[in-house]
């Protein structure tokens, strides 16, 4: 993993340079952003990932009534590792580490992957609404930096990034309220050819369907949504104002919802460590829509540097005290945790 790791850097290393980007900008660039902008910002991206962390309780509360505080700490925790790990691997850390509060692995799981659907289809929906009511680059370059890639990909990727996460919403549901039609069609195809791998497909499936309990309790899923919007607006706003105060001065609010955007859409597919080149790739394709080349390598360069350094910084930083924080209280009592969940 390691090797791999270091062989995606490299890449990803060797592709900002090709395309004409500065990983680093030059010193006299980056003096220009006062210290307080990245300290306020930093504060603002930890606001980011605590909502993002309290609203995940919300579908596990169907399953169990895991403690505020093992919930936070394991979002943050699995956050750190997923910035930190390549190819996504830290998706799996959440699902584990919850399971001391007294949720199976595969429910967990149903509901992080429902939280990736129903996040991925809150975000393409209201990138594609924000992109098609802003103003673009007229015509719109036909490279993003040295690469010879037009611009214009971008809002036929988002249309098509928004019908992929509405059909994967529409299965989610399907996959919960049909169950036994899914059971049926297991026994009559696998079952064919092995029992035990049938009923092993089937109990999983069980399991992973309880996690997408919530689905059907407004009571839950309200109150997720409602967070889902804090988390999404702060994050945009809480950018808008890094890039105004890095030389963007003239970005709008849907502009910066914008790059948001298309950096969300760019860092869920497998990378290396730390998002890095997919981060920094995707953020440049969104700032190539609304400004010059010029721009977008020079001032854009120096917001991109501080976005990825805040951004992936406190996430690890918040990570890291989550994990102390978790450690020092399971010592101390380590009973209260399952006392707390059958609570």
């Amino acid at each position: 993993m390691v090797l791999g790791s270091a062989l995606l850097l490299a890449l990803f290393g060797f592709l900002l340079r090709r395309g004409g980007f500065p990983v680093i900008p030059p010193k006299e660039a980056l003096a220009k952003v006062p210290a307080a902008v990245v300290a306020v910002y930093s504060i603002a991206w930890a606001a980011v990932l605590l909502v993002r962390a309290i609203r995940w309780r919300y579908l596990l509360l169907p399953i169990a009534r895991v403690p505020w505080w093992r919930v936070i700490a394991v979002s943050l925790m699995g956050y750190g590792a997923l910035a930190l790990f390549p190819l996504r691997l830290g998706e799996a850390v959440r699902p584990t580490l919850i399971r001391r509060g007294g949720v199976g692995w595969w429910e967990a799981v149903g509901t992080v992957g429902a939280e990736r659907v129903m996040d991925g289809l809150f975000l393409t929906a209201t990138l594609s609404v924000a992109l098609f009511s802003s103003t673009w680059l007229k015509p719109l370059p036909d490279h993003i930096g040295a690469f010879p890639v037009n611009v214009a990909v971008v809002p036929g990727a988002t249309t098509g990034a928004l019908i992929m996460f509405a059909t994967l919403f529409v299965a989610l549901g399907l996959f919960y309220w049909s169950r036994e039609f899914a059971q049926r069609l297991i026994e009559q195809t696998i079952g064919r050819a092995s029992t035990r791998a049938s009923a092993w497909i089937i109990s999983v499936m069980s399991r992973v369907a309880s996690g997408l309990s919530f689905l059907p309790m407004l009571r839950f899923m309200v109150p997720f949504f409602i967070w889902t919007s804090v988390y999404w607006v702060v994050n945009a706003a809480s950018l808008m104002w890094l890039m105004r105060h890095c030389g963007l001065s003239t970005t709008t609010l849907g502009q910066a919802w914008v790059a948001m955007g298309i950096l969300g859409l760019g860092v869920v597919i497998p990378q290396a460590p730390g998002f890095f080149g997919a981060f920094q790739l995707s953020l440049f394709a969104g700032l190539a829509l609304f400004f010059h080349t010029d721009t977008v390598i020079s001032t854009g360069a120096v917001f991109v540097f501080y976005c990825y350094l805040v951004q992936v910084g406190i996430t690890s930083l918040l990570a890291l005290g989550a994990w102390v924080f978790s450690t020092w209280y399971d010592w101390k009592a380590p009973n209260s945790v399952e006392a707390n969940s059958r609570a």
